[in-house]
């Protein structure tokens, strides 16, 4: 079974239940189980649980079987009832079964259970889909002028139409086309047998002919006069469809038929006149009314068909009506019409015919076959506009459905006659068990039920409500809901009904709450001006920060009023009217003198609500931003002071660059002319010049360290055309002097593909300093040093590699380099700053540095920067 099933257990031995529970997965049954074992949790478990199905021991501690299904009757609970019990007798399972079980299982006889189940629930099942049959087909029956009644083989009459229905209550039960549903047509035949009817004993034996299927269709002409009026009646008797245990029994009032047989000859004439005067009728009906014989050629149409089909009678006339039945329905119209050629009554049934333009049309028939005549006289109805508004009805139900808001249906007394999913969902209670209860009984708690009658007699006269109500669940829980209630008026526009739509606003509520809570936190309120009606709303925020009380009222010139003159409220009343008149919103931060006289600056922001083009209402939110702006002066107080440091910092930077280089270069020329001077013999003196020599040009590298990172902390990026090349070349020739240089063999090579556009300087920074730490750090003990410069850019990058075969880098210090003041090796006498300023510079640039280095093989640094080319 793929359906999922609510299995009920009635049972006070816990092993036996184990072992039902294993035999119903050993049968592949999907199910969710319970198990009760008295009638207190078995009563409660019949409305908290609702079963699809009960499994029951026979005997249990409080109750048996037995009584657990009058319990179930009692309660009008129509659910399969299996009986799993140890031992029992054959009276007592006949006694089970009477009392309405479905089946009976033996404890040692489980396997068969499974089975069982499935019986059951395919019996439930046909039976639900038998009972909606009925009612659908009772009411195409009562649409019928004949009086049809369904009779089981019993004789019981099952189902009536509303013409026999309505002629039995109105001429009593005493003849055979007046009994009436819940009576017993074979007793009324008995009766009238009695009471001298010479055709009651024919019907009886008729009918059961049929039911013994000896006869396919009995029928039989009877008189039913009474004293002021002559009536003939023809009965006729089939099986109901395929249910060879019920049959169809039908009157139908044959008497003009019969007084016209009577008096044909007498009365050719006049019936010659009446027969004009019918066909007049006939072809004034907006149906298409007609007969066809027992080859399927129509023999006369009325006027409708050239309405309804396109085609005039005449051009109907001889032809077959299947030429005309749409391709799909050829099939069952074939059908349909060798059971009528059978004598079969087939009181009405709907099919597609093609009209003359092409169009599909539908039509519900009438059929009646005279076999005598071998005529079929049939009315066809077009059926378009009904579709249309089934298929419309089928939509707003299935449109109901799919809402996420609660959709119930009242009658005028309030009594509910529809429920959507949504409203199980709200309510707790399912539609079978909401429909019929009064809509106070399933929605408000005690506290509302007053309120909620006075509202329905208030609906009753305005039609319309809207609101918040509080109202109850099933499980007794309260919420407030959001309702609006709406009138329903039926065909003729009379107020029948009405329509509720409702949600559960507790979510609405809190967040609600949550967001008057944030509001009070950031101190935003809210106001409204209704142009229209020249009324003005403040929230309570909104007049804690105007400093009001909460009773104030206010209006829209006392609202601009508390605006500061001058600026503020030229501004204000601007923007008001910019709306009004433009539908111009605002967001604006002005100062206002508050009603006990202090300053504050606000944030206001205001939008219009218009229609038709005017304007009706302002909205907008009001915040006291006071402390902000007090901030705001301060933080611009601290940047201007910022400011002023900053240029006196760039000021001695500069001052640095140049009062102390230019000294330091002067000395560096002075040592070096000494040097040139000195003897050869002078060594020692040599080595001391070489020693200050070494110490200024220290001095003068951190302090060019110290300004490129001044430089480059201070200064914005300067986008210019870069030449990677000329780059190269320059650091080269800046570096030439550097120790070391002449060891090393420098290779170079540059591939630069259109356009690049970055800062000139940031970029020669990073080469002087990958360079100039690659012949640096070279390794002496080697004897072929080199350094390898590569450089490639395109339209999207450019990447810098600097790989060299010297010392390394050790591993653990890696991570470390691009550190302020860090040295990386025990030969650093650098300032530390080179690698920092490196990835500063390459941060404003966007850019990346990369670092693979080993011990005594060298290391490679790789550099990625973006070209800032604009619409590349």
């Amino acid at each position: 079974m793929k359906t999922k099933l609510k299995i009920l257990h009635l049972e006070d031995i816990p092993t036996d239940a184990e072992l039902v529970e294993r035999e119903l997965k050993k049968g592949e049954i999907q199910f969710e189980k319970l198990v009760v074992d008295n009638k207190l949790d078995f009563k409660k478990a019949l409305k908290e649980f609702v079963p699809d199905i009960i499994i029951s021991d026979h005997t249990l501690p409080s109750f048996d079987s037995i009584e657990a299904i009058k319990i179930i009757k009692h309660q009008k609970i129509k659910i399969p009832f299996i009986l799993v019990t140890a031992t029992v007798s054959d009276e007592y399972a006949v006694e089970v079964m009477k009392s309405g079980a479905d089946d009976y299982i033996l404890k040692d006889r489980l396997h068969r259970l499974p089975k069982a189940v499935e019986s059951a629930m395919e019996k439930t099942r046909a039976e639900q889909k038998l009972l909606e049959s009925e009612s659908f087909n009772k009411g195409v029956l009562s649409s019928l002028a004949s009086h049809i009644a369904v009779i089981n083989k019993e004789g019981s009459i099952l189902l009536v139409n509303k013409a026999w229905d309505n002629f039995a209550k109105k001429n009593g039960e005493t003849r055979l086309s007046r009994a009436s549903e819940g009576s017993n047509y074979f007793d009324v035949c008995e009766k009238s047998v009695l009471a001298g009817d010479p055709f009651a004993k024919k019907t009886l034996e008729g009918i059961k002919s049929v039911l013994r299927k000896e006869k396919v269709i009995f029928e039989l002409e009877y008189p039913c006069h009474s004293p002021n009026k002559n009536q003939w009646f023809l009965l006729s008797v089939i099986n109901f469809g395929r249910d060879t245990h019920k049959v169809v029994i039908s009157h139908q009032n044959i008497t003009e038929r019969k007084i016209a047989e009577k008096n044909f000859i007498d009365t050719s004439i006049e019936l010659q006149n009446t027969l004009a005067k019918l066909n007049k009728i006939l072809d004034s009906s907006s149906d298409i009314i007609c007969t066809i014989n027992a080859d399927g050629e129509f023999v006369n149409v009325s006027a409708a068909s050239q309405k309804v089909l396109g085609y005039t009678p005449e051009e109907l006339i001889g032809i077959k009506f299947m030429n005309l039945v749409y391709e799909d329905d050829v099939e069952i119209t074939s059908k349909t019409a060798e059971k009528i050629f059978r004598n079969a009554q087939i009181p009405i049934f709907e099919n597609r015919y093609v009209h003359k333009n092409g169009k599909i049309v539908p039509l519900l028939w009438s059929v009646n076959w005279d076999k005598k005549l071998r005529l079929m006289y049939c009315v066809a109805k077009d059926v378009t506009e009904r579709k249309k508004s089934d298929k419309e009805n089928k939509f707003k139900a299935n449109l109901l459905n799919t809402i996420g808001q609660a959709a119930i249906a009242t009658d005028l007394n309030g009594v509910v006659n529809y429920w959507n999913r949504a409203a199980e969902h709200i309510y707790g209670w399912t539609k079978k068990e909401a429909l019929g209860k009064h809509i106070v009984e399933l929605t408000t708690s005690e506290t509302t039920s007053e309120q909620a009658m006075e509202l329905i007699e208030e609906l009753k006269k305005k039609g319309k409500w809207s609101g918040e109500f509080k109202v109850q669940k099933k499980d007794g829980t309260n919420f407030p809901a959001l309702i609006t209630n709406s009138p329903i008026y039926d065909e003729n526009n009379i107020f029948s009904g009405m329509i509720g739509i409702s949600s559960d606003n507790t979510e609405q509520k809190k967040l609600e709450l949550l967001l008057d809570k944030s509001n009070r936190l950031a101190r935003i309120g809210s106001w409204e001006i209704d142009v229209v009606k020249e009324t003005v709303y403040w929230s309570d925020i909104t007049k804690e920060i105007r400093e009001v009380d909460k009773d104030y009222i206010p209006n829209l010139s006392t609202g601009i009023g508390f605006f500061t003159e001058g600026i503020n409220k030229e501004i204000i009343s601007q923007r008001v009217q910019q709306c009004i008149d433009n539908g111009t919103p605002w967001d604006e931060e002005l100062q206002i003198t508050t009603f006990k006289g202090n300053l504050k600056w606000v944030r206001t922001i205001g939008e219009g609500e218009f229609y038709n083009g005017k304007c009706l209402k302002i909205q907008g939110s009001f915040q006291d931003i006071t402390e902000r702006k007090i901030a705001q002066e301060a933080l611009k107080e601290q940047n201007k002071a910022l400011k002023k440091t900053n240029a006196e910092l760039d000021r001695f930077v500069y001052s640095t660059s140049h009062d102390l280089r230019a000294p330091l270069t002067s000395l560096l020329g002075l040592i070096n002319i000494v040097d040139r001077n000195l003897p050869e013999a002078e060594a020692d003196q040599r080595e001391r010049i070489g020693m200050m020599k070494q110490s200024v040009t220290k001095l003068d590298s951190f302090i060019e360290d110290i300004i490129n990172y001044s430089r480059n902390s201070r200064t914005e990026i300067e986008k210019v055309d870069i030449h990677f090349e000329a780059l190269v070349n320059e650091s080269l020739q800046a570096l030439k002097y550097m120790e070391g240089e002449h060891i090393c063999k420098i290779n170079v090579e540059v591939v630069q593909m259109g356009k690049f556009i970055s800062d000139n300087k940031r970029i020669l920074v990073n080469l002087n300093n990958l360079i100039g730490n690659a012949i640096k750090y070279h390794d002496k003990s080697k004897q072929n040093s080199y350094v390898n410069i590569s450089i490639h850019s395109d339209d999207s990058k450019a990447t810098i590699k600097v790989e060299d075969n010297g010392i390394g880098i050790a591993e653990d210090k890696q991570s470390k380099i691009f550190e302020m003041f860090y040295r990386g090796t025990k030969f650093s006498q650098g300032s530390g700053l080179g690698m920092y300023i490196v990835k500063e510079t390459l941060e404003k640039l966007n850019g990346t540095i990369t670092l693979n280095s080993k011990i005594n093989v060298g290391s490679t640094f790789a550099v990625r920067i973006p070209n800032l080319i604009e619409n590349r």
